[in-house]
């Protein structure tokens, strides 16, 4: 999936997990920009606050993200 079609609240599918697109922040570089996602199976792992978030860069979105069957 292109990073670039990805909106905030997006249901996305990675690794057999269903995570929520939350926000894209550009880098200087091209191709560097950081997207930000929502899993609920991560929240609370790192303690009570965690709150299940991730990143990933342009070149993982690109190889390994696909709009979840839900949201198509």
């Amino acid at each position: 999936m292109r990073p670039t079609l990805l909106r905030p609240g997006m249901k996305v599918v990675c690794g057999g997990r269903v995570m929520t697109f939350l926000r894209r922040e550009k880098s200087r570089l091209p191709g560097n920009a950081i997207n930000w996602f929502q899993c609920d199976d991560f929240r609370g792992l790192d303690g009570p606050t965690d709150e299940g978030t991730c990143t990933m860069n342009d070149a993982r979105v690109a190889r390994w993200v696909n709009l979840h069957k839900e949201a198509a």
